[in-house]
């Protein structure tokens, strides 16, 4: 294959699928594009079932490209999946698969959600999460966006990385989960490993 199509298939979901190197037949492109709630779900499972059967042993679950983008420069070994705003059913799947240990990386203004009571983070089933962590956090100045938080106030997230993991192993039955909070650029605003 060129090096033309070795630059598209790093651009397809086919690597996560165990197809490396080239592009498969699964469309023109190679790109899958989940069009519906059930394919973006199917999608989180799939790569789920991959990492099981690769044998791995951790994986990392991530809201978006925020968490797999910074969360990759330091654990390059660590299978990313993007959970989307389906953190019930990536977790409940991981869990089903045999996963004891698990990360959660992103930014706090998704994964705060979770906290404060919803697995299905999407703006139309949740809250923003800025008053939550400014009221967590005691914090009197009135803030847009949790980034605005995390850009304006000096702040170690923690205790709320240590809430949060012991949430999803009580509700899941994880043995260990681990989190770490991102800001938009990749700085660590706390954890719990």
């Amino acid at each position: 294959m060129g090096a033309d199509g070795e630059r598209i298939a790093k651009e397809t979901f086919n690597e996560k699928v165990g197809v490396v190197g080239g592009i498969s037949i699964i469309g023109t492109t190679g790109i899958v594009t989940p069009m519906s709630v059930e394919a973006i779900i199917e999608t989180i499972k799939c790569e789920l079932d991959v990492a099981s059967g690769e044998k791995k042993e951790v994986i990392c679950l991530t809201p978006g490209k925020i968490g797999e983008k910074h969360f990759l420069k330091k654990y390059p070994s660590i299978p990313v999946i993007l959970m989307s705003n389906f953190a019930h059913e990536a977790f409940d799947h991981a869990k089903r698969k045999g996963f004891d240990r698990i990360y959660v990386a992103g930014h706090p203004a998704k994964l705060c959600k979770i906290l404060m009571g919803y697995y299905n983070t999407h703006s139309k089933n949740s809250p923003m999460a800025t008053d939550w962590l400014a009221d967590r956090l005691e914090l009197t100045d009135k803030f847009n966006t949790v980034e605005e938080i995390l850009t304006s106030v000096d702040i170690d997230l923690s205790f709320i990385a240590e809430e949060l993991a012991q949430k999803i192993e009580k509700d899941y039955g994880f043995a260990h989960v681990s989190v770490i909070f991102y800001d938009m650029n990749g700085r660590m605003k706390g954890e719990r490993l």
